[in-house]
């Protein structure tokens, strides 16, 4: 198999990952000793050619259309960047953990630091598996800006990790995240003053529970007549003695 193929037959597979995982969804990760309160990662199909890293004359979107459509070919992208420079090295590089970035919001542990930047490339915030790299960027200085795909590295490039706290998830159009992927209720609950405006209330609150628990026993109310220690039935008991 030529480089060529393998590139494309890598780029096509997980570019549908990459979609079900950065574009369907957005990600909050939290981290108590950050300078921001937290960041909300996401993804859109623009920002997909920088994680393959190939040369190429389409324009971001259709690049990763044809990728997401199988209709990639191997004539679409080369291996040689505008200065003239080979970047097959980095290619291959980026190839080799494209898998681990399209999956690394899904890991039970993930390590991140802020500010991160290696060589020329400069992120808001950086987050690694141990096996690669991602390095995400804000849209703005807002704490509620989005921070997306920028680069990707291979192995463990932080200079100063820290482990997340939490990662929660939302589906993207949702006001407010409501899915755990690292960590429990009890953290959400610790650190509610700094998240109280992105989560939903079922993650951090039981009254959804007793509710629930209120209709159940509504449901299942004992019949008067199967009841004790009622006032009936204690004056059955007495009309009973009294015969």
């Amino acid at each position: 198999m030529s480089f060529y193929t393998r590139v494309k037959d890598i780029a096509i597979t997980e570019a549908r990952k990459y979609e079900k995982v950065y574009m369907d969804y957005e990600y909050l990760v939290f981290v108590k000793n950050f300078k921001k309160k937290f960041y909300i990662i996401t993804g859109t199909d623009k920002n997909y050619l920088h994680l393959v890293g190939v040369h190429t004359t389409l324009n971001q979107e259709t690049f990763f259309s044809k990728c997401k459509t199988g209709e990639l070919e191997e004539c679409d992208f080369d291996f040689i960047d505008s200065d003239g420079r080979d970047i097959k090295g980095t290619v291959r590089r980026k190839i080799q953990v494209l898998g681990n970035m399209t999956s690394l919001m899904e890991q039970g542990n993930l390590y991140v630091q802020e500010q991160f930047e290696k060589n020329r490339v400069i992120c808001s915030l950086g987050a690694t598996d141990s096996v690669c790299t991602a390095g995400f960027i804000k849209s703005s200085k807002r704490q509620m800006a989005k921070a997306f795909p920028k680069t990707l590295m291979k192995g463990n490039e932080l200079k100063n990790p820290q482990k997340v706290e939490l990662l929660l998830r939302r589906k993207k159009g949702r006001e407010k995240f409501d899915e755990i992927i690292i960590g429990n209720r009890e953290l959400v609950k610790k650190y509610f003053e700094d998240l109280k405006e992105v989560v939903a209330v079922s993650l951090y609150s039981d009254a959804h529970n007793t509710k629930q628990e209120k209709e159940t026993n509504r449901k299942t109310k004992t019949p008067v007549c199967f009841r004790t220690n009622t006032y009936c039935e204690k004056l059955k008991r007495i009309k009973l003695k009294n015969r």
